[in-house]
C-alpha cells in the first residue's frame, strides 16, 4: 500500500492562506510535522511530515498566501500540482 494520495486536488481556504493539500495527513508520522517558510518569511509556506511508508521527509501540503503577487501564486500552485502528480505515481 502506497502513500495515500488525495486524487482531486484539495484547497482549502483560510483568511490568509490558501492550503493545498499534497498528501493526507495520516500517511504522516505523528508530531513529525514542520512548517517552513518559502520565500519571503510571513507569505506562502511548506508543511512537511515524515512518511509513515518511506521514513523520509515529504511535501504533505503547500500554504499560499492571499498577500503573494499574482506570478508567485501561479507558480506555488503549479508546484503544488506537480507535486500531487509524482505523489501518485508512488
Amino acid at each position: 500500500m502506497g502513500i495515500e494520495v488525495i486524487h482531486m486536488p484539495r484547497v482549502d481556504t483560510t483568511a490568509n492562506f490558501e492550503r493545498h493539500r499534497i498528501v493526507e495527513p495520516s500517511a504522516c508520522v505523528p508530531n513529525s510535522f514542520r512548517t517552513q517558510d518559502i520565500g519571503r518569511p510571513g507569505f506562502s509556506k511548506r508543511i512537511a511530515c515524515i512518511s509513515k511508508k518511506t521514513k523520509k521527509w515529504i511535501t504533505q501540503s503547500l500554504l499560499i498566501a492571499h498577500a503573494e503577487p499574482r506570478e508567485m501564486k501561479r507558480r506555488l500552485r503549479k508546484q503544488a500540482s506537480a507535486l500531487r502528480s509524482r505523489s501518485k505515481r508512488r
